[in-house]
């Protein structure tokens, strides 16, 4: 039997910035670690600017929470 492997985005986390929303907006970092905290096991690179645009950087922080990223 295959895997089934499910990813989720930033988007869906809470990390846009609305005008009319209260608070702050929640850091990639404690995103990822939610995400994997809650069993998903990918994630979008979301709004440009949000996660680290250095392929390198992003690699680790994604590694180091077992997580890949996503591409259509």
């Amino acid at each position: 039997m295959s895997k089934l492997l499910v990813g989720n985005a930033p988007c869906s986390w809470g990390t846009l910035e609305f005008e009319d929303a209260k608070g702050g907006q929640v850091g990639y970092s404690r995103m990822l670690d939610e995400l994997a905290e809650t069993g998903y096991t990918g994630t979008e690179l979301g709004d440009w600017g949000y996660m680290p645009a250095d392929p390198g950087a992003l690699g680790s922080e994604l590694k180091r929470r077992g997580l890949v990223m996503l591409r259509w």
